[in-house]
């Protein structure tokens, strides 16, 4: 009795500890899981550098135009995506550090939350601009920038093809204003 106690104890045991034990399967499973991971967190490393470097470079353009009011900046970059947050004393300014930001090689976009004391933009007139270039489906409208001031139209950006640049003049012109269309398009 006791030899077959002691033989089904063995064999329980036995089982038990295969259960636990790790397959090859188990393991080709975890390093694949593994280098998935690290993959992964490899792209986001090298994506948050990639970025780094987009940020600044744009500091540095704006540091070599020695101009201090950029200093209540902060710019930050998703993709090379720029969001621009801070505040500036004046229109000009404002315009000068678009045009620098859109200088830069593979910026896809730039979004701004800058207060401008002594701000003097139409906003309304901007806005309808970007309601045009939303509705043409020639036109990817986060390729570009439009800011309204003092009877000018300024457009900032990339664009894609000679249609695309020329539609988004056209959007421009057609707001029927007498108004300047300032171009400050950027090609990479």
């Amino acid at each position: 009795m006791i030899k077959k106690l002691r033989s089904y104890f063995l064999i329980l045991s036995i089982f038990t500890l295969c259960a636990c034990t790790p397959t090859p399967g188990d393991f080709l499973m975890g390093t694949g899981v593994a280098i998935a991971v690290n993959t992964e967190e490899q792209k986001v490393i090298q994506n948050n550098s990639i970025d780094k470097i987009t940020e600044l470079k744009i500091i540095r353009a704006l540091i070599n135009e020695n101009n201090v009011s950029f200093s209540k900046l902060n710019i930050t970059s998703i993709d090379n995506n720029i969001l621009i947050n801070g505040s500036l004393k004046n229109v000009n300014d404002y315009l000068e550090l678009i045009n620098i930001i859109w200088l830069q090689p593979g910026i896809k976009s730039v979004k701004s939350k800058v207060f401008i004391h002594n701000d003097n933009r139409e906003h309304s007139l901007s806005d309808q601009i970007l309601q045009r270039l939303l509705e043409d489906p020639d036109v990817n409208e986060m390729n570009y920038s439009i800011e309204a001031v003092n009877y000018d139209i300024y457009l900032f950006g990339r664009p894609y093809s000679s249609i695309e640049e020329s539609k988004t003049v056209k959007h421009a012109i057609s707001m029927g204003i007498n108004y300047n269309i300032i171009t400050k398009f950027h090609y990479n």
